[in-house]
């Protein structure tokens, strides 16, 4: 494709070892891919930098990467869209060369490009050019100035003959497109009849009896060398991935998903490819892991030994509803930012059969749950004591687990929202869908405040029994009269301080059940999600 998609924290080396083993299966023992491998990015000049991760490569490298991928099962056939899009002159006739090179290996080799300079022009053994949806030139580089001559033009001295070609095409030296289009045609017509001459009866016959058998023999004619789809025009370009999804019967399109290697193995490769590029992303952990740090820090000092101060109950409920809101925006934001930016990687290596989707999203969903664990629990143990909640076993175990509950359900909100939109979509909708959430809670109103016909909306936010349950564990479980420093204290006894907040004392495992099958449900809706979206991508 035109664009890059590749995986930025990822080295040049690991990622070929990655689409080794998805591309070439187990029929290819290890030494044979390291080989293949080593091969390839020697042919590309990437053999010194293969240590290199791919966001510290030049935009020539990162398209000769994109190239080696692809060169892993040795195509017979390559199709490029715009390979020097992007690049600068030296990188644009690397690629060239590179290209030519790989034709002359046997190779057919299709690319599309735009202004060619003449050293690139010249590379390429055959041209097609369109202009306004019709071939106005198909034959050898050196035969274009004659062809042009032939329609009463003459390019001039000095002057690139691909510019001229698109001055043409444009109508700068008046409308010749149709002159052009008649040439060509009576060049096809003229070679048509000389071969019919070359043929016996029998095979004339075949040759018109037969669609397939004609399509055959013009792609064995054309296997020894590199072909170039030229544009003239940005509106006219050949489109070559619906160019190849034309090709492709019903069958075909039925059997298009068959893997190299069984699920199992794509979610290995897949798994740790994930971690790799989470450990060395600092969006992903190094910051995720200092903002869980200094805000605890910053938490259980502002909220410094109110846990077990009865004339503090009221700080202290704000505290747990604190601590729920920032599982939700940690573990929900980073995710919006970083899956979408997968996608086009994703739809790449997806859509070129590398893997399947649920391998992808079981590998993607896994990869940062034991992060988002470690962080949640981290954050929770420093707030949690300084704080100077219960110090109790039991009350901190049930506190950790329904944090990570609140994070892991964030966070596959995340995962759903960031694979249905782009990122300056995802990051506005999801806050607004977690607003709802946030106060049908039972925070900011009571539940039984709640009009009657809103109060069912209470049962279907995760948010609420978050909530409750985490209320329950620090004030219920038969926990003793709190600390008053003062002559009285209102919310001495933990059951006053349930009723006055309208929280039930039992059902903590009801709430913690419906933790579970809320993120069941939000996972699985996530895949569907995703599945829809690549779905609408390959269209």
């Amino acid at each position: 494709m035109q664009d890059e998609h590749l995986l930025e924290f990822l080295t040049i080396q690991e990622s070929m070892e990655a689409a080794a083993t998805l591309k070439l299966g187990n029929s290819t023992s290890s030494e044979s891919k390291k080989n293949i491998i080593r091969e390839i990015l020697s042919t590309l000049g990437l053999e010194e930098g293969k240590n290199t991760r791919v966001s510290n490569l030049s935009g020539g490298e990162k398209k000769r990467l994109s190239i080696a991928f692809e060169l892993i099962n040795n195509p017979p056939v390559m199709f490029f869209d715009e390979p020097t899009s992007g690049l600068d002159s030296q990188n644009s006739y690397q690629c060239i060369v590179l290209l030519r090179k790989l034709a002359e290996e046997g190779r057919t080799i299709i690319c599309s490009i735009h202004q060619p300079s003449a050293k690139l022009f010249e590379k390429f053994d055959y041209v097609y050019a369109l202009a306004e949806g019709h071939c106005v030139y198909r034959g050898t580089v050196p035969g274009l100035l004659p062809f042009i001559s032939s329609i009463s033009l003459q390019c001039p001295s000095y002057h690139n003959p691909a510019d001229f070609l698109i001055e043409v095409s444009s109508g700068e030296y008046g409308n010749f497109i149709s002159t052009m289009v008649g040439a060509v045609n009576r060049t096809l017509s003229l070679e048509g009849e000389k071969r019919d001459l070359n043929k016996t009866p029998i095979e004339l016959d075949l040759v018109s009896g037969s669609k397939e058998q004609e399509f055959k023999s013009s792609k064995e004619e054309n296997t020894n060398f590199g072909n170039v789809i030229y544009s003239s025009k940005d509106e006219t370009t050949v489109d070559l991935a619906s160019c190849n999804k034309g090709f492709l019967s019903q069958k075909e399109e039925e059997n298009l998903y068959q893997y190299s290697v069984p699920l199992w193995i794509q979610f290995y490769v897949l798994l740790g490819r994930t971690f790799k590029s989470i450990f060395r992303d600092p969006m992903m952990t190094l910051i995720r892991l200092a903002a869980h740090i200094v805000v605890g820090i910053f938490i259980g000092l502002l909220y410094y030994n109110f846990g077990n101060e009865a004339s503090q109950v009221l700080s202290n409920v704000g505290y747990l509803f604190f601590c729920i809101l920032f599982y939700v925006f940690t573990a929900m934001m980073p995710t919006i930012v970083t899956f979408p930016l997968e996608t086009k990687v994703l739809v790449r290596e997806h859509l070129n059969n590398w893997y399947s989707l649920k391998a992808y999203y079981l590998a993607k969903t896994l990869a940062d749950v034991p992060f988002q664990i470690a962080f949640t629990v981290i954050y929770i143990t420093i707030a949690y004591f300084m704080t100077n909640q219960p110090y109790e076993a039991e009350r901190f175990l049930l506190i950790v687990i329904f944090g990570i509950f609140n994070s892991l359900i964030s966070q596959s909100i995340g995962l759903a929202v960031g694979a249905a939109l782009n990122v300056q979509h995802a990051v506005f909708v999801a806050p607004v869908l977690v607003i709802p959430q946030i106060l049908f809670s039972g925070f900011f109103i009571l539940i039984s405040a709640i009009p009657v016909y809103l109060r069912w909306l209470t049962y279907l936010t995760y948010v609420s029994y978050c909530y409750q349950g985490s209320f329950k564990i620090t004030y219920g479980l038969d926990r003793n009269n709190l600390h008053c420093s003062e002559a009285f204290c209102f919310f001495k006894n933990p059951k006053k301080i349930l009723q006055e907040f309208d929280i039930n004392n039992s059902g903590l495992w009801f709430d913690c059940v419906i933790l579970l099958i809320y993120f069941f449900i939000i996972r699985i809706l996530g895949y569907f999600i995703l599945r829809w979206k690549v779905r609408k991508e390959r269209e």
